[in-house]
C-alpha cells in the first residue's frame, strides 16, 4: 500500500486522487517535511543530486507553469519567484563548492609550509645550541624547554626504582634464565 494515496482521514484513495499534505502521511520515523532536520529517517542527498533535481524542476517549471501565480505550500508564487528559489539553491551549493576548494588549498598550503618550517627549526635550534648552548635563558628567548639533563641518582633514587623494577617483574610474571628451567608441568 502506498503512503502517498492515503486519504487525510486515513482511507486507501483507489481513484489516485491528489496526494495529502507531509503532516498527513503514516511514515516509519513519523517524519517532518523533507526541509526539517527532526527528521532522522531521510538519507542525505547529494548536492549532485540536489543541484540536478533543482535543474530538473527549474526545466518543469519554465515549460509547464504558464500561469501567472501558483498556490504552493500555504504562500503564493509567480512563475519567476519559483525560478528564483531553485536558482538560488543551485548558486548556494556553487558557492558552498567553492569555498570547499579554497579551504582544502588552503589546508595544503599550511601543511607544506608547515613541514618547511619543521624542518628550519631544526636548523635553527641546532645553530642556536652549537653557537649559544642550550642555556635556558637562551631557550626562553627562542621559546624551547629546557632540555632536562640527567644527574647523578641518589641512593634514595636508586632504592625506590629497584623496588619498582622488582615490583614489576612479579606483576608481570618475568623470569630469568635459570628460573625458568626450574618450572617443570608434571
Amino acid at each position: 500500500m502506498d503512503p502517498y494515496l492515503l486519504c487525510v482521514d486515513g482511507g486507501y484513495d483507489r481513484n489516485r486522487g491528489a496526494r495529502t499534505p507531509w503532516d498527513s502521511l503514516p511514515s516509519r520515523c513519523d517524519a517532518k517535511p523533507p526541509s526539517t532536520k527532526e527528521n532522522a529517517c531521510m538519507p542525505r542527498v547529494s548536492k549532485l543530486t540536489k543541484r540536478a533535481r533543482a535543474t530538473g524542476i527549474i526545466a518543469g517549471i519554465v515549460k509547464h507553469f504558464v500561469e501567472a501565480s501558483h498556490f504552493l505550500g500555504g504562500k503564493e508564487y509567480s512563475r519567476r519567484e519559483l525560478v528564483a528559489e531553485f536558482q538560488s539553491h543551485i548558486a548556494a551549493i556553487d558557492e558552498v563548492d567553492a569555498k570547499r576548494a579554497a579551504l582544502a588549498a588552503a589546508v595544503e598550503k599550511e601543511r607544506k609550509l608547515g613541514r618547511q618550517t619543521a624542518a628550519l627549526a631544526r636548523y635553527v635550534k641546532m645553530m642556536a645550541s652549537s653557537r649559544f648552548g642550550l642555556t635556558p635563558t637562551i631557550c626562553a628567548d627562542f621559546g624551547w624547554e629546557v632540555p632536562k639533563l640527567p644527574g647523578p641518582k641518589t641512593v634514595k633514587a636508586k632504592l625506590e626504582g629497584a623496588a619498582r623494577a622488582r615490583e614489576t617483574r612479579k606483576a608481570r610474571g618475568t623470569m630469568g634464565k635459570r628460573q625458568r628451567k626450574k618450572i617443570r608441568g608434571w
